[in-house]
């Protein structure tokens, strides 16, 4: 028996937060409004340079260190709105830009306090949906319709349709590569490719009957991995942008896809609004063999070990291999980055037929079960009936 404990445990600190992969379900731990969210409506998930985690609701901005939430809202700072949109930390200046529907606001972290940061006036009070930090160290201000705004070293620098004519201007999304082109997603007029320097662009939109064409014109989210490959999520699934041939692969067209982020082992974490998590591993993704992709999942089973809500507007994985999950609705979910070393399965275990969890044992007997009496039992002995052990 304490061959069978040291071998479980020694196998699943080998591999942390791989649960999913594995064919064992991860534990997911949860917190809500009632361990001190300001509500239950997450948007945006960010952490600072001294490791607190800084949460971005509808309701306003709280801070985490580990046990306790701290409230930041319009009426006990100067923060700009409480419908936050995004977060995004400069740990060059120690400061967190947080863009809400009333426009931006900077928090020195280390204060805790709102720098004096205003916009121009014909940019305040407007919805700032994306923040970017860019390749230059400025960063950029999406908006979600009319202005994309640059700010570097105190100036801010304009873009609207006079300045990129051709260039839908209703905004949800934004990306960069190493050459400085920004990736815009659009709501309803697809995904534009903008060079800055020669002011071209090139708009790409969903074509009826062209499987390599974009799946949706509702792009809400554009990442760029560590292999440059471009994924965008869109109303109608996760698309992979090929910018030699100027097509797309499309996968998942059943999920409205609202997060990508890309994970420290080079999984790819899919969030979306019905479908859960998918996870992808594009390690050895060539634009020859997209078909040959596999996604992995992770369901929504509304039990206490699950991810809370079927709704997610982020995934972050912090400093520590932690990986946190922002539920539109239902709070937070976290995965500890070391899994505890028995994992239990709700209710009745398909395999076994016994009541509440289920355990693997990596001998090679059998499962083993948790019965409501007895402790630990062996369903399928060589020999003998289920026995306590």
């Amino acid at each position: 028996m304490k061959k069978l404990l040291y071998i479980i445990i020694l196998l699943f600190s080998m591999f942390p937060v791989r649960g999913a992969e594995d064919g064992f379900p991860l534990v997911v731990e949860h917190l809500d409004v009632k361990d001190g969210l300001l509500n239950g409506f997450i948007t945006d998930i960010a952490q600072d340079s001294r490791g607190f985690l800084w949460i971005a609701t509808d309701a306003g901005l709280n801070r985490f260190d580990g046990e306790n939430f701290k409230a930041f809202t319009e009426k006990n700072t100067q923060l700009s709105g409480n419908a936050i949109n995004a977060l995004l930390y400069v740990p060059e200046t120690d400061h967190l830009w947080i863009a809400s529907k009333k426009g931006v606001s900077v928090m020195n972290c280390a204060s805790q306090t709102f720098e004096d940061f205003r916009l121009p006036e014909k940019y305040r009070e407007k919805n700032v949906i994306a923040l970017l930090r860019s390749k230059d160290g400025s960063i950029w201000l999406l908006f979600h319709y009319d202005y994309l705004l640059n700010y570097k070293d105190g100036q801010f620098t304009a873009y609207s349709s006079k300045d990129l004519p051709g260039l839908p201007m209703c905004f949800k999304s934004i990306a960069e590569d190493s050459d400085g082109q920004l990736y815009l997603g659009h709501t309803e007029y697809g995904f534009s490719v903008v060079d800055l320097k020669s002011k071209s662009i090139r708009n790409y939109r969903h074509e009826l009957g062209n499987p390599s064409s974009l799946p949706s014109n509702s792009v809400g989210r554009i990442l760029i991995d560590r292999y440059n490959n471009i994924w965008l999520g869109t109303e109608h699934g996760l698309a992979l942008f090929n910018p030699a041939t100027q097509k797309f692969t499309g996968f998942l067209p059943k999920l409205n896809i609202f997060s990508l982020e890309e994970l420290h082992d080079g999984m790819l974490w899919i969030r979306s609004d019905v479908g859960g998590v998918n996870m992808l591993d594009i390690q050895n993704l060539t634009f020859s063999n997209p078909d040959r992709l596999q996604f992995r999942s992770i369901p929504v089973l509304f039990g206490s070990n699950s991810i809370s809500s079927g709704n997610i507007r982020s995934i972050f994985q912090d400093s520590f291999n932690n990986i946190w999950i922002g539920n539109y609705g239902a709070g937070l979910d976290y995965i500890r980055s070391t899994q505890p070393p028995f994992r239990v399965l709700s209710d009745f275990c398909k395999r076994c037929g016994f009541p509440r969890g289920c355990l693997f044992d990596l001998s090679g007997e059998g499962w083993r079960n948790m019965g409501w009496r007895r402790g630990l039992h062996r369903p399928y002995p060589r020999r003998e009936g289920a026995a306590a052990l």
